[in-house]
């Protein structure tokens, strides 16, 4: 039988890897956005991977932003459970679009 300790390991970093670029990202939009309330990250992925969402490399990326790390710091980041809540939102979205123009 083959050593699967490898491919664990080549798994966990690629994890790792993975969750801080989402997290470096997630700063980097709440900073385009000036997002001073918070941060919800909702789909599909993070509740699979939630784990490692919490273990700090999330934060520790999101938070890396040498002249706004202070901000960052003080803005809650939310992590969405539900995997269908973007979408309810894009369908209820949508239902107020064609309400208001006259449409539905």
């Amino acid at each position: 039988m083959a050593d699967s300790r490898p491919f664990v390991d080549a798994l966990h970093n690629h994890l790792q890897e993975s969750a801080s670029i989402y997290g470096a990202e997630a700063g980097n939009l709440a900073l385009k956005a000036l997002s001073r309330g918070g941060v919800f990250v909702a789909g599909g992925i993070a509740p699979k991977i939630l784990p490692k969402m919490q273990d700090g490399t999330f934060l520790r990326a999101f938070r890396n932003k040498e002249k706004f790390d202070q901000m960052l710091s003080g803005m809650p980041v939310q992590i969405v459970l539900n995997e269908e809540a973007p979408m309810l939102g894009a369908a209820a979205e949508a239902a107020r679009v064609l309400r208001e123009s006259g449409a539905a």
